[in-house]
């Protein structure tokens, strides 16, 4: 069959603008979590999240972000065997951040540490997808700007350890994308494990407030105060929601102290 040039040129033009709207239809999700982290050695553990998804597509970029436009919410305190792995930051356009998925494909581990660089080799290809696309769009993010935040927390040979840390972009070298860890830590051990107190995610309304939380003297309240601060902050953009998941692993049994959406295991 032959198709006069006119023929070719409009089935030509219906091709790219299928293209174009099949692209920019891609779901994406993105945490915009706010997460704290505590851990000291007489408390253990301490974990609390929101439990706002935000769902974006991949025309919405705005200075390296994907810019949600709907919301859910879910537990975003998973479990990977016996270990917890929340996370703060981006899953993707093109890619996905799917903790029960992720720990199928990396095995459950019984070792923190080998566990913790199974999740940071994958976080590493997900980022890969996800800036790739980003850089095509001429809306790289920003140097050194946290894309994903990682925790593994979990209770092993008699005491509760911990594994953090920030995957960054750190640009373009030889044309292949760059990343960095711009921070790691691991507890116990590191010197900060004596009274560590992270915020990852969303955390302005929190840092606006430091030194004026009401409940500074009894961490578990005070875990639940800070995410309470920014759901707070954010009931707008609705970027940080309730309910709050708060989770403490001191010995081999986790207490829950805000279940929120989660399902005690």
């Amino acid at each position: 069959m032959v198709f006069s040039r006119s023929t070719r040129i409009k089935c030509l033009y219906m091709a790219l603008l299928l293209s174009q709207l099949v692209i920019c239809c891609i779901p994406a999700t993105s945490s915009a979590t706010t997460l704290i982290v505590f851990y000291n050695p007489s408390d253990g553990v301490i974990l609390a999240t929101d439990s706002s998804v935000g769902v974006a597509k991949s025309d919405e970029v705005k200075s390296g972000r994907a810019i949600s436009s709907s919301f859910r919410t879910e537990c975003k305190i998973r479990t990977c065997g016996r270990y917890f792995v929340p996370e703060s930051g981006f899953g993707g356009i093109i890619g996905r951040s799917n903790i029960p998925l992720a720990c199928s494909d990396v095995g459950s581990s019984q070792d923190i540490e080998i566990l913790a660089g199974d999740f940071m080799r994958q976080a590493l290809e997900e980022l890969t997808n996800y800036v790739s696309y980003l850089v095509q769009m001429k809306e790289a993010p920003a140097i050194d700007d946290a894309l994903v935040s990682t925790v593994i927390a979990g209770y092993e040979r008699g005491h509760s350890v911990l594994r953090y840390f920030d995957l960054s972009f750190a640009g373009v070298e030889d044309s292949k994308l760059r990343f960095r860890v711009t921070k790691k830590i691991a507890c116990p051990g590191a010197t900060e494990c004596g009274d560590l107190k992270l915020v990852a995610g969303q955390k302005d309304a929190i840092l606006a407030r430091q030194g004026r939380h009401k409940n500074a003297n009894n961490l578990l309240l005070l875990a639940e105060e800070l995410v309470q601060t920014e759901i707070d902050a954010h009931r707008k953009t609705r970027y940080v929601l309730p309910p709050i998941s708060v989770v403490q692993i001191k010995n081999e049994t986790p207490r829950w102290f805000r279940l929120g959406l989660c399902v005690a295991k």
